[in-house]
């Protein structure tokens, strides 16, 4: 258990989790309206358009760094802006969960 929780932190402070050529995919697939790419102080934010279910149309923004890792997805409707993934909160949660596991291992080692 701690030794997964380990692995998801490494994993999400070095793994791209999605790259921006993996979304270019996605263009193709009959849900998807466009997949479009401009530049940004950052890096790269990638926009998509798709109907999510019948009626709902959001854009979704992916925000990549200088080495195409994700850092931030945002998705938007008229109405409303949605953070669907923000890779700094993540880390913090998964933070959070490794000292509260090593924390119960510590209770468990000293009973």
């Amino acid at each position: 258990m701690i030794d997964e929780t380990i692995k998801e932190i490494y994993n999400m402070l070095y793994s791209p989790v999605v790259t921006p050529y993996n979304l270019l995919d996605n263009a193709r697939l009959e849900n998807y309206d466009y997949v479009m790419y401009k530049r940004s102080d950052i890096g790269l934010v990638a926009v998509l358009r798709c109907t999510v279910e019948p009626g709902f149309k959001p854009d979704f923004y992916y925000y990549f760094d200088q080495e195409d890792n994700l850092y931030k997805i945002i998705m938007q409707t008229e109405e409303n802006e949605e953070v669907i993934f923000d890779r700094q909160s993540e880390i913090k949660k998964l933070e959070k969960k490794y000292k509260k596991e090593k924390a119960n291992r510590t209770k468990k080692i000293a009973v």
